[in-house]
C-alpha cells in the first residue's frame, strides 16, 4: 500500500500513517503452516474457504483482467461493468478483515498452551488387534473458528474452540536400547544381547563377537511411548535403522504435570510444519 500511495503520489500524511501503523502479514504468519491446515494455497481465497467465508463475487482477479482492460478501453464500459469488476475488489477488502481468525491456529505452535487432562483408552484396530492409546487434551489462549483435525504419524489433533486433544498410540511390547559406544561392547548370539567388555571377559570366547553398531543394545519389555527426538533416557527403538523412537512409559508419568507439558510442548514442536 505505501509503495502504490507514493506511486500514485497520494498525500504523505497517509503514507506516513501507514508506516507507523502496526501490522500483520497475513500471508507470511500463515504460510508455514499451510499442510497442518491442509490448503491447497495461500491466497486469500484458499483461505476463505476453509474458514467456510462465502464472497459475492465469484471470479478470480486473474479472471477480471480481461474485463478491467475492456473497461478502460471503452468496451463494455457502462456501470454494470464498472460493479462488476468493484465487486471484486470490495469482496478482497471486506474478507480481508474476515480471515484474521486464521490466525488463531498459529498461535497453537507459538503461544503457551495449557495441559488440562491425560487419559488412557483402549481400542480396537481395522484387523481386530487390541490396543490402547492416550488422549493429552490442552486449553489454547485463543478459540479457532472452526474445528479441525491434522496430524502425522503417530500424532494426531483435533480442535474445537479453544480445546485441543492429542491421540498418541500406546507401544506394548519388546523394543531394543542401542549404545553408542558400541566399541565398547560385545554382542552374544545365543542370548541376543550386547554386554560391556569388562563383563564380556568372564564368557567364552567363542560365544562373544565383538558388537557392531545394529547389533550393541539390550532388550526391554513393557509400555512406551513414542518421541520425535531424544526427549526422554533412554532412547528405544525396534531396529537400529528404526526412526521411529521411544522411551518407557513410568508408573506415575503420566500424573507428572510438569513432564506432561513438557511431552505435550514436545509433540506440537513436531507437528508444526507437518
Amino acid at each position: 500500500l505505501i509503495a502504490r500511495s507514493k506511486g500514485y503520489d497520494i498525500d504523505t500524511y497517509f503514507t506516513d500513517i501507514l508506516e507507523n501503523m502496526p501490522h500483520t502479514d497475513i500471508y507470511r504468519a500463515i504460510k508455514p503452516y499451510k499442510k497442518v491446515l491442509h490448503l491447497a494455497s495461500i491466497k486469500q481465497t484458499s483461505i476463505e474457504r476453509f474458514l467456510g467465508i462465502k464472497r459475492e463475487d465469484e471470479y478470480s482477479g486473474k479472471e477480471l483482467i480481461d474485463h478491467y482492460i475492456n473497461y478502460i478501453n471503452g468496451i463494455n464500459a457502462d456501470k454494470a461493468h464498472l460493479d462488476f469488476i468493484l465487486l471484486h475488489n470490495r469482496d478482497d477488502i471486506v474478507c480481508a478483515a474476515r480471515i484474521i481468525p486464521i490466525l488463531s491456529y498459529m498461535h497453537i505452535f507459538v503461544s503457551p498452551v495449557t495441559l488440562t487432562n491425560v487419559e488412557c483408552k483402549d481400542y480396537t484396530d481395522l484387523y481386530g488387534n487390541s490396543s490402547r492409546e492416550f488422549y493429552i487434551s490442552f486449553k489454547t489462549k485463543y478459540s479457532v473458528p472452526k474445528n479441525h483435525v491434522f496430524g502425522s504419524h503417530p500424532y494426531f489433533v483435533s480442535l474445537n474452540g479453544n480445546t485441543g486433544k492429542i491421540r498418541v498410540p500406546l507401544f506394548e511390547g519388546e523394543l531394543k536400547l542401542f549404545f553408542e559406544d558400541y566399541k565398547n561392547y560385545y554382542y552374544l548370539p545365543e542370548e541376543d544381547t550386547a554386554v560391556h567388555k569388562s563383563i564380556a571377559a568372564f564368557s567364552d570366547k567363542e560365544n562373544r563377537v565383538k558388537a557392531k553398531p545394529e547389533t550393541a543394545y539390550v532388550k526391554a519389555r513393557g509400555e512406551f511411548l513414542p518421541q520425535a527426538d531424544k526427549l526422554f533416557t533412554p532412547v528405544l527403538k525396534e531396529e537400529f535403522k528404526s526412526k521411529d523412537l521411544y522411551f518407557e512409559l513410568k508408573k506415575g508419568f503420566t500424573d507428572d504435570t510438569e513432564k506432561m507439558q513438557t511431552y505435550l510442548n514436545h509433540i506440537l514442536s513436531h507437528l508444526k510444519y507437518r
